[in-house]
């Protein structure tokens, strides 16, 4: 994988979502590409920001346990 991982694949790397096929393929680059691995930790702590606010605002269940994709 010569180009950077686009947003939607690095949510479905976040996710576990992609087929193992191209989740080696993007775990690999991960591990070679500065870039996309920061882009990735950005999401992960976004994700985990986001699931922290919710829970302190006491949100609906439901809507804290969504998932925040693209």
């Amino acid at each position: 994988m010569n180009e950077h991982l686009h947003e939607g694949e690095l949510q479905a790397c976040l996710d576990g979502e992609l087929p193992p096929s191209a989740a080696l393929a993007a775990e690999r680059h991960l591990d070679a590409c500065a870039q996309c691995r920061a882009e990735l930790d950005a999401l992960e702590f976004l994700a985990g920001a986001v699931t922290s606010a919710l829970q302190r605002l006491d949100a609906p269940v439901d809507l804290a346990a969504a998932r925040w994709s693209r």
